[in-house]
């Protein structure tokens, strides 16, 4: 029947959807089974075989454009990895707010620390491996990251997904707007303080007028909506 024809193009269209969502926002990839496994859940009552065909033509559709990334990347760099952008965001952002919810570092402090520790570890290798490429730093930062983090008490973890997890749910889309991003205030990663609460104060004491009204202006919008 249409209906019967329509359900594997609806199907394919969703994956390929799903897929250009992946390379574009490569953190998306980690819902491919969480994705394919709601499907499932959705299609059930319609039979077994309907969900499963379903959810297999969604998967492949899904798996055809980032597959053809990955392909490549294996060939030119070794690595099966989306993008090269893992290591310097663990390494320059969530490890560093870690330290600094650990035994105070600061941000910068650490940022200054890692980057010398690249800076040596790339001064150090040998010839023969030839020029480092940007999937080459990666892993080097990684690994980097990965042995300070081991270091770290797991409650700063917690933490520091805690307030990750809250300024993210708490702050409002406009502070994401250029134009706000470039009013006059400083950076909440690189404000100290003792504890959350002093540390947002300190954030707001020195935040200029024009931001303030913004944030304030798309809390109120936020509550009201």
């Amino acid at each position: 029947t249409e209906a019967q024809a329509v359900g594997p193009t609806v199907d394919a269209a969703a994956g390929l959807a799903f897929g250009f969502a992946v390379i574009t926002r490569n953190v998306i990839q980690f819902l491919y089974p969480v994705a394919i496994l709601a499907l499932v859940f959705a299609l059930w009552r319609r039979g077994i075989r309907r969900a499963l065909v379903s959810a297999f033509v969604f998967a492949i559709a899904a798996a055809l454009l980032p597959g053809t990334i990955i392909q490549r990347n294996i060939a030119d760099f070794d690595t099966p990895a989306l993008t090269s952008q893992t290591g310097a965001h663990i390494l320059n952002w969530v490890l560093p707010e870690i330290r600094y919810l650990a035994d105070g570092t600061p941000p910068s402090a650490s940022r200054a620390e890692h980057n010398r520790i690249l800076e040596e570890r790339l001064a150090s290798r040998p010839e023969a491996d030839g020029p480092a490429t940007s999937f080459t730093l990666d892993r080097m930062m990684r690994d980097i990251a990965g042995e300070q983090m081991r270091e770290l008490p797991f409650d700063a973890y917690l933490r520091a997904w805690l307030v990750g997890a809250i300024t993210n749910l708490v702050a409002p889309p406009v502070i994401s707007d250029p134009r706000v991003r470039a009013l006059p205030k400083p950076s909440f990663a690189e404000t100290a303080g003792d504890g959350a609460r002093d540390r947002i104060e300190r954030y707001l004491d020195k935040s200029g007028g024009a931001y303030l009204s913004s944030l304030l202006f798309g809390l109120a919008f936020a509550a009201l909506a």
